[in-house]
C-alpha cells in the first residue's frame, strides 16, 4: 500500500471512530463525507457511493448534500455504471444550477450518455453546457471525450464532425494535440489521407514530447500509405519498429509493414514482419490477425 493510500485508510478509520463515539455530534456529516471522499481517492467507487448515500439519507438537509450528490455521480461514472451515473448527474445539473461542480457534472453526464450510445441526448446536454458554462474547460473536454468514444465505436464520420466543430473553435492550447490527433485518426479511417497529412502538420506545431511521437508517426505512415506514397510509409514504419521494437508501437509498425509488403506482393517480407508482431508485444490488438496472415502466407508459399 502506498503512502497516500495509507493516509486515506487512516482518515476512514478515524472518521468511523468519531461517528461511533459521538453519534450526535454536529460533525458526523463531515466525517461521513470524508469517508466517501477517501474511498473515492482509493478508487473504491462502489463503496464511496454507499457511504454518500448513507450521508444524504441520514442527513437529508445537510449543507454537504450538493458535494455529496456530485461525488456520487462522479463515483458512478468512474465505476462505469453508466445508467446510474447518467441519472444521478442529470438530477444534479438540474437541481444545482449555481454549483461550481456543475460544469464537470455536465462533462461526466455527456460521456456517460455517449457510453450508453445515446448520442443525441449527449449532444443536448453538451449544448446546455456550452450555453451555461461556455468558458469552462469541461466544454472542450466533453467534446473531445465524446469524439474519442465515437472513434472507439467505429463511428468515424460522426467523430470527425465533432472534431471539426472543435477545430473551428478556440481550442485551449493544452488540448490541441488530442483534438488534432483524434481528427487525424478519423480522417485516416475515412480514407481522407491528404486531409490527414494537413492535420498532422497542426499536430507537429504543438511540439509534442517524445512520448507522443510514436502514435503521431504511425498515423503519418498510414496517411502516406493511403496517399500512394508507399516508400515514405515504409520508411516511417521501419523507424518506429526499430526505435520502439518492444511494445504496442513496435507491434503496430510491424503489422503495418506486413500489410504494405503484402500489398506489393513481397510475401516473404510481409510474413517476416507479421511474425514480429507477437514478438514485439503479444498483447497487441494486431497480434491475432498478424499470426493468421503469416500462416496464410506460409500456406501460399
Amino acid at each position: 500500500m502506498g503512502a497516500n493510500s495509507q493516509i486515506y485508510e487512516d482518515v476512514i478509520t478515524k472518521c468511523k471512530h468519531v461517528i461511533a463515539r459521538y453519534p450526535d455530534s454536529k460533525h458526523v456529516d463531515d466525517a461521513m463525507l470524508l469517508i466517501g471522499k477517501s474511498l473515492f481517492a482509493l478508487h473504491r467507487y462502489d463503496e464511496s457511493v454507499s457511504a454518500l448515500d448513507s450521508l444524504t439519507h441520514r442527513y437529508p438537509k445537510t449543507n454537504l448534500k450538493e458535494e455529496a450528490e456530485f461525488l456520487k455521480g462522479k463515483s458512478l461514472a468512474k465505476a462505469e455504471h453508466w445508467d446510474a451515473a447518467s441519472a444521478a448527474l442529470k438530477s444534479f445539473v438540474d437541481a444545482y444550477r449555481g454549483s461550481d461542480y456543475r460544469p464537470e457534472a455536465f462533462y461526466l453526464l455527456c460521456t456517460s450518455l455517449m457510453q450508453l450510445g445515446l448520442a443525441d441526448n449527449a449532444v443536448a446536454e453538451l449544448q446546455r453546457l456550452e450555453k451555461d458554462h461556455g468558458r469552462s474547460e469541461y466544454r472542450y473536454r466533453a467534446q473531445t471525450d465524446m469524439a474519442a468514444i465515437l472513434v472507439e465505436k467505429g463511428l468515424y464520420k460522426e467523430s470527425l464532425s465533432v472534431y471539426e466543430r472543435l477545430d473551428r473553435s478556440r481550442i485551449p492550447k493544452e488540448m490541441r494535440f488530442d483534438v488534432w490527433m483524434g481528427m487525424t485518426r478519423s480522417q485516416v479511417e475515412l480514407g481522407r489521407f491528404d486531409d490527414a497529412l494537413v492535420t498532422l502538420e497542426k499536430v507537429a506545431s504543438t511540439n509534442p514530447g517524445p512520448d507522443r511521437e510514436p502514435p503521431m508517426l504511425l498515423l503519418r505512415g498510414r496517411a502516406y500509405a493511403g496517399a500512394d506514397s508507399a516508400q515514405r510509409a515504409v520508411t516511417i514504419f521501419k523507424s518506429v519498429a526499430t526505435r520502439f521494437s518492444r511494445g504496442t508501437y513496435g507491434a503496430e509498425a510491424d503489422y503495418r509493414l506486413g500489410i504494405l509488403y503484402e500489398s506489393m506482393d513481397s510475401l516473404k517480407t510481409a510474413q517476416r514482419y507479421y511474425q514480429e508482431v507477437p514478438r514485439a508485444y503479444s498483447g497487441s490488438d494486431y497480434a491475432e490477425d498478424a499470426i493468421k496472415r503469416a500462416g496464410d502466407i506460409g500456406r501460399i508459399l
